[in-house]
Order: C-alpha cells, then sequence, then structure tokens
C-alpha cells in the first residue's frame, strides 16, 4: 500500500541504535519505482539480492530475488542489484 511504513534495521553490536521508519513513496506517472537490496555473506563469499517493482498506482508488478556465489565490495553488490532491476524492467517492455 502507498505510504505504508518501512522498517529498515541495520546489524550493529550498538544495542541503542534505532530503527528508521520511512514511508514509500510512489513513482511518478508512467515510471515504474524498482526499490533494490544487496547483503553480503563474507564468511561464505556470496551476495544475495533482491527487488520489488511498482507503478505509480503502486500496483506490484513483480519481485526478484537471487544468490551469487562471488564476494562483492557493498557498492559493487548494490550497483549489481541495480543493473538487475534495470534488466528486468526492461524485459517488462517499459522503459522509464
Amino acid at each position: 500500500q502507498n505510504g505504508s511504513p518501512a522498517k529498515h534495521a541495520r546489524h550493529s553490536a550498538d544495542p541503542e541504535q534505532q530503527q528508521a521508519v520511512t514511508q514509500w513513496q510512489h513513482p511518478p506517472d508512467e515510471f515504474i519505482k524498482c526499490n533494490i537490496d544487496a547483503t553480503m555473506f563474507t564468511s561464505d563469499r556470496k551476495v544475495s539480492i533482491g527487488m520489488l517493482m511498482r507503478d505509480a498506482t503502486s500496483q506490484f508488478l513483480g519481485a526478484i530475488s537471487d544468490v551469487y556465489h562471488h564476494a562483492m565490495a557493498a557498492a559493487v553488490s548494490e550497483a549489481w542489484s541495480f543493473l538487475q532491476g534495470l534488466k528486468c524492467i526492461e524485459s517488462l517492455g517499459d522503459h522509464n
């Protein structure tokens, strides 16, 4: 649902770290929004990526998750998941 709060927790040994609450914002008309995330498992040398796509009416268009058996830096992992999201949007036939 558009505007529903999402909680994001960062893993930390600091017990005073707080969760941030953010609001999902729909994209402009004629656009698709692709939310992405990546998680690294350094001990296993794996990266897990996920993405979720919605249109301007908050209609769910699809989601993908995958695990790659390659060690990547955090910025590279996020960029990789962004690239996979773009490829998925392109396959839907929407290019905005």
